[in-house]
């Protein structure tokens, strides 16, 4: 446990407030296949804009739903975002996509696609982020299972060892992640853990997302 996360404790509530759960489905399948869904997280700069990483929405060509924001745990299948006809429907709005940093950053920007407005959205810092600077990631876990933990990490190979992952990192659900920035610069590399799903989550250092120069900082897993 961080000693000093009393100290930030509100300004992350709020970060966490900010941030969804994203669903994307291509809009068309090739070859009657079906389509191949994406998910991560995304996260509000103002009351309909969000940013994301761009390789789960690289156009404009796929629909994209998400969960309303602070939600603690999200869909276990993100196929059932866009099932309209399920017994109990999630609470979701769409988003249309507005641009992206590709080829020289994974960032795109998405908008609200309706009536709904985010309460509580991230403020931007424009500066960029130094080697030792503290940083906090919020964002969703993914379904991922013992072989992802493996890979990631070899030298893993007791079972109780995973089971720990697991316990530290339950699936679905809304994390906070913290740790030191590695090497700072465009492409800062940070010492914190990161699991599929967080994709597109924010970067946070004293309650502000960073940026720098219009760039925004993303988690990239």
């Amino acid at each position: 446990m961080d000693p000093k996360f009393d100290t930030r404790k509100a300004s992350l509530i709020l970060a966490a407030q900010s941030t969804c759960y994203l669903g994307v489905r291509p809009d068309r399948t090739r070859d009657c296949v079906s389509p191949s869904y994406e998910y991560g997280t995304a996260f509000f700069i103002g009351p309909t804009t969000l940013i994301t990483a761009a390789h789960l929405v690289p156009d404009n060509k796929r629909k994209i739903v998400a969960q309303l924001p602070g939600t603690l745990c999200s869909t276990t299948f993100v196929e059932d975002l866009f099932n309209k006809n399920l017994p109990e429907p999630f609470d979701t709005f769409e988003c249309k996509w507005l641009g992206t940093g590709l080829p020289d950053a994974d960032i795109a920007i998405l908008q609200v696609n309706g009536e709904y407005k985010a309460k509580v959205y991230l403020e931007l810092e424009d500066s960029g982020l130094e080697t030792n600077d503290l940083v906090d990631v919020v964002g969703y876990l993914g379904l991922y299972d013992e072989r992802y933990v493996r890979n990631m990490h070899p030298d893993l190979i007791r079972g109780d060892a995973v089971k720990d992952v697991f316990a530290l990192f339950p699936k679905s659900e809304l994390v906070v992640t913290h740790g030191p920035v590695v090497l700072g610069g465009i492409m800062p590399t940070y010492r914190l853990s990161t699991i599929a799903g967080m994709s597109g989550s924010p970067v946070i250092m004293n309650g502000k997302a960073k940026g720098k120069s219009n760039l925004v900082v993303i988690m990239i897993p």
